[in-house]
């Protein structure tokens, strides 16, 4: 065998390690460029999960937004971007897109009807707070039903809902196909890098410096990865802190609903604070921990959320209810039930309120479900909303103290109470404070007016006999002193028929004003049509010219005739009995 010359072997060797660096840079050229392709590949499908979650935020947004134009123009552009990610991935056929191109379909089709919906002129209204939130809730604050702007924001929100399911759908598949592109794209580096590993070492014995070169780059290579990574986490964090803005906007919203419910009376206004208080007091007894008793709270505040839809005349009532009003008022457990379990967040609270006036027995309502049947913490907030039932003052029936209060339920344990409900109650709202102020009766001028829808008489302007009959009723629970006058009016009918009814009125009328002018701390009432009661509750004297001497009564035959009624030494509850002294 020939034996090769140094200068062939100078020359063989030196053309190997030409050659193997040759080749070792092509290599890790070609490795670099790999991985930088799969990580702008990771980053597309990122970014495109990214923007179709925008888009949905955006269209959640079109029915609490105070600008709907603006809010057009940031829902649109969020949509034509996606649609360019849309084209992007429609065309890359390494997974089965079938579900992910029909559901854009759809979604594309559902928006283009949007548009074309929130070209409507009534939506160029000044918004309210009330219009925000009846966007947000589709229904409940909105009395007139039949009107053009409810119909036609009530067919705008079908259409939102409609997208919005198809946007989770679209979410859900978008999901799944980026996890099985990121997954697959991870596999590839992993390849990519083993095999450049092994066939650099193939060639390492013939240059160490070509070997450091490939090295550096590797370490540079999976620099860059470990930030493409850090920036995915950054990213991901930023969607879960926009999600939890969202959790807490619905919380905020439903929150707000349940203080204007309250403000529409005096008598409601704080119960459901005071129900998710003494909820949480129960509960804390009976050993539930911190989450458990945030969701309570909630459950707590949220509990009455269906009376929403029960109509101003039936809630505000302060008297007692007849049956077809009382069937309407029970129909606020079914009403926010319905409501909030459209709120995926809420539904176990939309559970728990569907129940909250059921019964142990089975003899509540709306189901008849009795005993482990329903969640326990339905029969808490059962307990709490009675206990604060009957430790505030109706008109019509006055406030029991604690102790009454805690001794009737527990009479009714293990019937309408759960039996260890009642015995954590009874030990922790034993020492509770109760508000005594709290009260149906109006304070002050603007629940007096509320009070007229009631009580006030029509043609005269004071107040009529119903209202008489239960302020009779509450000073008698109160065993107070009242003092009454009574003016009656002689001949009326003959004015009536000599100048018709119409004049009859406004005399009537002006001697109404006249007592409310003159007796300004005291009650006026009409009665029997042509007389009037007058309330005081301190003594005040009457002079017989203060009714005898009165020019608008001069020349109309109708004489005034008066009578003083001290309730301290009588037995006096209601108009029937005031009726017989007279």
């Amino acid at each position: 065998m020939k034996q090769l010359s140094i200068k062939k072997i100078a020359l063989y060797g030196f053309g190997a390690v030409i050659t193997t660096f040759i080749i070792a840079i092509v290599a890790a050229i070609f490795y670099v460029h790999e991985i930088e392709m799969l990580e702008k590949e990771s980053s597309f499908y990122e970014k495109s999960y990214n923007s179709l979650f925008e888009f949905k935020y955006y269209t959640e947004r079109l029915l609490t937004t105070e600008n709907l134009k603006a809010e057009m123009v940031l829902w649109s552009n969020s949509k034509d971007n996606f649609d360019n990610y849309f084209k992007a991935i429609q065309h890359n056929k390494e997974i089965n897109y079938e579900d992910f191109v029909t559901f854009w379909h759809v979604i594309d089709d559902e928006s283009k009807k949007i548009e074309i919906k929130l070209q409507n002129t009534l939506f160029d209204k000044s918004n309210t707070q009330e219009r925000a939130l009846l966007r947000r809730l589709g229904e409940g604050l909105n009395t007139n039903k039949s009107s053009d702007y409810y119909l036609a924001l009530s067919d705008l929100k079908n259409s939102i809902d409609y997208i919005k399911q198809y946007e989770e759908f679209l979410l859900d598949e978008l999901k799944v196909i980026k996890s099985q592109k990121i997954s697959h794209i991870f596999d590839q580096i992993k390849k990519a890098k083993k095999s450049g590993i092994i066939f650099i070492s193939i060639f390492m014995f013939l240059s160490f410096s070509i070997l450091y070169y490939v090295v550096s780059l590797i370490a540079k290579v999976e620099e860059k990865l470990i930030n493409s990574l850090e920036d995915l986490k950054i990213s991901n964090d930023e969607t879960e802190l926009l999600n939890s803005e969202i959790l807490e906007n619905y919380e905020k919203t439903l929150f707000a609903l349940v203080d204007i419910l309250e403000e529409r009376d005096t008598y409601t206004g704080g119960h459901s604070q005071r129900v998710a208080k003494y909820s949480v007091r129960i509960a804390q007894e009976m050993g539930y921990g911190k989450k458990e008793l945030e969701k309570i709270y909630q459950a707590g505040m949220l509990h009455d959320i269906g009376k929403m839809n029960i109509p101003d005349s039936i809630l505000l009532k302060p008297g007692k209810l007849d049956d077809v009003e009382y069937v309407l008022i029970k129909s606020h457990a079914q009403n926010g039930y319905k409501f909030l379990k459209q709120i995926p967040m809420y539904l176990e609270l939309a559970n728990i309120i569907h129940f909250h006036h059921e019964r142990y027995d089975g003899k509540g309502y709306p189901a008849g479900k009795k005993g482990d049947e329903i969640d326990i913490i339905s029969y808490i907030l059962s307990v709490a909303d009675a206990f604060d039932a009957m430790t505030t003052s109706r008109i019509y029936k006055g406030r029991k103290n604690i102790e009454e209060a805690l001794l009737e339920i527990e009479k009714y344990s293990g019937t309408q109470f759960h039996p260890e409900v009642v015995k954590a109650t009874i030990k922790v709202l034993k020492d509770t404070t109760i508000d005594v102020n709290i009260s149906q009766l109006p304070t002050n001028i603007l629940e007096m007016e509320r009070f007229s829808y009631f009580y006030k008489d029509k043609v005269s302007g004071v107040f009529n006999e119903q209202y008489l009959d239960l302020i009779l009723t509450k000073q008698c629970h109160e065993q107070k002193t009242v003092y009454i006058d009574v003016f009656f009016m002689s001949n009326f009918n003959q004015y009536n028929i000599n100048y018709g009814w119409s004049e009859g009125s406004k005399l009537l009328a002006e001697f109404a004003q006249y007592l409310k002018n003159s007796l300004k701390d005291a009650l006026v009432f009409r009665v029997h049509g042509d007389d009037f009661i007058v309330l005081h509750q301190q003594e005040t004297p009457i002079e017989k010219s203060f009714y005898t001497k009165l020019d608008f009564m001069k020349e109309t035959l109708v004489t005034i005739h008066h009578k003083r009624v001290q309730t301290a030494d009588k037995n006096i509850c209601n108009f029937k009995e005031l009726e017989l002294l007279l």
